[in-house]
């Protein structure tokens, strides 16, 4: 049995993935060392980097449903993790392409992004894990109504 999810869904991820790369690519081209707009960027990308790969495990490996609460928690640190070392290569990034007498983002800044893993990791596997909550508990009324 294929529960991947139907074409549409697959084209709709693809072209949002498309659009958060250019958004980053704008981002790049502009002034701005704002720590926030990097950080969200950052956050999505990693957002959507890691529903990708777990996609394409699940296509794999099946979760049984009592397996499903703690994957989504290590599906959300991973994603959490990834976003602050995300935020961290981007402000890299763009510091090494402007490279300006000032850069855009310190070192000190990007450190800080590092040093902040645990903290996201810990957000990221508490949000998922709520989210994971919401729709376990929906998947249950709908089977039972």
């Amino acid at each position: 049995m294929n529960d991947s999810p139907p074409q549409a869904a697959g084209r709709s991820f693809r072209w949002l993935s498309l659009a958060w790369g250019a958004a980053i690519l704008f981002w790049l081209s502009m002034e701005d060392n704002n720590a926030i707009p990097v950080a969200i960027l950052a956050t999505g990308a990693s957002g959507l980097a890691t529903t990708a790969q777990t996609l394409r495990w699940l296509q794999t490996y099946p979760l049984q449903r009592h397996y499903r609460l703690p994957g989504a928690v290590l599906f959300g640190a991973i994603s959490g993790a990834g976003a602050a070392i995300a935020t961290a290569l981007l402000m890299l990034l763009k510091t090494g392409l402007h490279s300006h007498v000032a850069p855009d983002y310190t070192f000190a800044q990007m450190i800080g992004m590092i040093e902040r893993i645990p903290l996201w990791a810990l957000a990221g596997a508490f949000a998922a894990f709520g989210v994971a909550l919401v729709l376990d508990r929906r998947a249950q009324a709908t089977a039972e109504s």
